[in-house]
């Protein structure tokens, strides 16, 4: 009898301490990361979706942040910003293991970056949420007639590969692209910090070249860099001028006209009343599958995976006709080479 006491807590150890170390199929693997990233994007949740973003390598993310891939105001393409939020619907993650892209002559002793595919096969189910392809002038608002769209409609692939994820809307009601206000929030953070990252390396690089260590230095350090903020607000009339001649320079591009997506443009009829929006997307196509392919990496096995690089691939539309829907594989969403 004595020995049952002391047998009983080496089983619970033993039971309590194989369930503490047991690891699930998805533990060690970018799966159990990629359905975090997923989880965020369908909850619409900004700031754990952009903390899933990372690489081993440097690269640094969009003039907004990562959260630049998340939203169509920033015009990045791929971009994901037709899902977030959504109900969506996605089967069996798979994966496979890359070449490293880290740079081995910067990997430390204790470094083993981690390089992966992650393929996520994605549906949408029309009744419950199905994105809207928008023909490409409406999707940047161009005003379109009804033959143009009657030309989209006839050939939905045509071109399909410019803009194809910013044309991706979940309706054609004002204000769709516009920033939401999780997403400015985190701009406005990511702004502020790297302004003062910045600041701060410049008066470092001031100390080091001045070979300062003492409080001179450190004033001397202050008083540069509260010059050159000062040099900056005057000159930023002069920065603006700069930005007016390259947008200038863009405008005489051929696809200038496409660089900013906006919300969805009027149709006119031959009769010259626009066409409302509801009868407009009871015709257009819309997004039934797609694979979203993550880059996945991590820099050693202590570190989580975080999402280097993200493509939408292999979309497949619905399209309205007769009463029912028309499926279409689009051949051309990659970019020619």
């Amino acid at each position: 009898m004595r020995f049952i006491l002391p047998l009983l807590f080496i089983g619970i150890f033993v039971i309590v301490g194989f369930t503490a170390l047991k690891i699930g199929p998805d533990e060690d693997t970018p799966v159990k990361y990629a359905k975090r990233f997923i989880n965020s994007v369908q909850d619409d949740d900004y700031r754990h979706a952009v903390s899933c973003f990372g690489g081993n390598i440097c690269r640094c993310p969009a003039d907004l942040g990562w959260v630049s891939y998340l939203i169509y105001g920033s015009a990045e393409e791929p971009n994901l910003a037709f899902m977030m939020g959504k109900r969506f619907i996605h089967s069996t993650i798979t994966f496979k293991k890359l070449e490293v892209a880290m740079d081995k002559s910067k990997q430390t002793p204790f470094e083993k970056p981690q390089d992966f595919e992650v393929d996520v096969p994605l549906r949408f189910e029309p009744t419950i949420y199905a994105p809207y392809f928008l023909p490409l002038d409406m999707a940047f608002g161009l005003p379109m007639k009804s033959t143009d769209l009657d030309a989209f409609l006839a050939d939905p692939d045509k071109d399909s590969w410019k803009g194809l994820t910013l044309r991706l809307r979940p309706s054609l009601e004002p204000g769709t692209v516009d920033i939401p206000a999780d997403a400015k929030a985190h701009i406005d953070t990511y702004i502020r910090d790297k302004k003062r990252k910045e600041k701060e390396e410049r008066k470092y690089q001031q100390r080091k070249n001045g070979n300062g260590a003492n409080g001179s230095a450190d004033q001397s350090a202050d008083k540069d860099a509260t010059n050159d903020d000062t040099k900056q607000a005057e000159t930023q009339s002069d920065e603006e001028k700069a930005r007016q001649l390259a947008r200038s320079a863009v405008a005489e591009a051929t696809d200038a006209k496409y660089v900013m997506p906006k919300d969805a443009a009027a149709v006119t009829g031959d009769d010259g009343k626009v066409l409302s929006p509801s009868s407009i997307e009871a015709r257009l196509p819309r997004l039934t599958s797609a694979l979203l392919r993550l880059h996945m990496v991590r820099r050693d096995p202590t570190q989580p995976f975080t999402v280097f690089h993200f493509v939408v691939s292999d979309p497949v539309l619905s399209i309205p006709e007769n009463g029912g829907y028309r499926r279409l594989v689009l051949k051309n969403f990659k970019p020619p080479l």
